[in-house]
């Protein structure tokens, strides 16, 4: 009988630390990585990249708080600026935001946007003339 009680504990100890461990999963990151280039795709080190949203696109109150967003980096030896974008990401929503990303390199200057999706590395390239 005392084998019996044994075995029941033992597996109700292993089943309630498999749910404990399950239902601590921690969310991954949330990155976006853009990458430079020029006209004849070599990579440009030293591009202002900025990352934003512009306030005329937000249409609802959920929105608002995209608005706080606004991000500058410079490119790096590979031509990459890398942006962590995790602590936006509300577990449960379908997306994250549609940001605008602005290049600056030179004289020259390039925009256009980006759709976030959640616990990923989200990458694009930008062309700047």
């Amino acid at each position: 009988m005392r084998n019996i009680i044994r075995s029941i504990s033992a597996i109700a100890l292993v089943a309630f630390s498999l749910l404990t461990l399950n239902s601590c999963e921690k969310e991954k990151s949330t990155t976006i990585k853009i990458t430079v280039r020029d006209a004849n795709n070599a990579l440009v080190i030293g591009a202002g990249v900025n990352l934003f949203v512009d306030p005329l696109s937000i249409t609802n109150t959920q929105s608002t708080i995209d608005s706080k967003i606004s991000q500058y980096k410079t490119t790096d030896y590979k031509g990459e600026a890398t942006f962590d974008v995790t602590t936006i990401y509300k577990a449960g929503s379908a997306g994250v935001a549609i940001l605008d990303i602005e290049v600056e390199s030179g004289t020259n200057t390039t925009q256009t946007v980006i759709k976030i999706e959640p616990e990923v590395e989200n990458t694009q390239i930008v062309y700047v003339p």
